[in-house]
């Protein structure tokens, strides 16, 4: 029923008040599992025939579509949607997009591109942060904008970054800029964590490196 609601209420709107709506309505499919009805607008938005769809809401349709062939495990078609998403340089998802797209590098053995994409989030609070000032997606922020850290993704990118060096020999250096670059009230669990998985994979001298800082 509020899905149907919905529908209605988006016929009768502006075209760009109905931009504004459109991925809400495909993540009310989402929820109402009409997986099919999701798939269709999400695909209609990035066909994006005679140019009718903005760039930034294009791009936040494939994001969604990425989020849904990650969910899938078809890592090549997730790659696909996240890089196009990033194409969008306003997109207010661009840190979780890039987030999803580590995981698809480090998914195809891409270890080293996917640290750098997980470093490149940490040293960005632009990229780690909620945007503090007012404005409905689609539109692009006023600038200068503002930022608060978000410390939960932070912590996510965080302990990923640490599983991808678990893939590598990364060096003492590289160790001690993962730990500088944690939240501070989860550094030690995350350095914990790293220091038990060389370990476990008989990594003595990376867990080592670890225990040394």
């Amino acid at each position: 029923m509020a899905v149907k609601l919905y529908e209605e209420i988006l016929d009768v709107m502006s075209e760009s008040e109905k931009q504004q709506n459109l991925l809400q309505l495909s993540h009310l499919y989402l929820l109402t599992n009409q997986e099919a009805k999701e798939l269709e607008l999400l695909n209609k938005i990035v066909a994006n025939k005679k140019n009718k769809y903005s760039k930034l809401l294009s791009a936040q349709a494939h994001s969604n579509l990425g989020d849904h062939w990650f969910r899938k495990a078809n890592v090549l078609k997730a790659r696909e949607h996240f890089q196009k998403a990033l194409t969008a340089k306003d997109n207010p998802r661009r840190g979780y997009v890039m987030y999803r797209l580590a995981w698809c590098l480090f998914n195809q053995n891409e270890v080293a591109k996917a640290q750098s994409l997980l470093r490149e989030i940490l040293h960005s609070q632009k990229l780690l942060g909620i945007r503090t000032t007012s404005g409905q997606s689609p539109k692009p922020e006023p600038e200068p904008a503002a930022y608060s850290i978000s410390s939960s993704f932070q912590e996510d990118v965080a302990h990923d970054l640490a599983t991808f060096l678990t893939r590598s020999k990364p060096t003492q250096k590289q160790i001690a800029e993962l730990a500088a670059l944690s939240p501070v009230e989860a550094r030690i669990d995350i350095l914990t964590y790293l220091a038990g998985e060389f370990d476990r994979l008989g990594k003595k001298k990376e867990a080592l490196l670890v225990w040394q800082l």
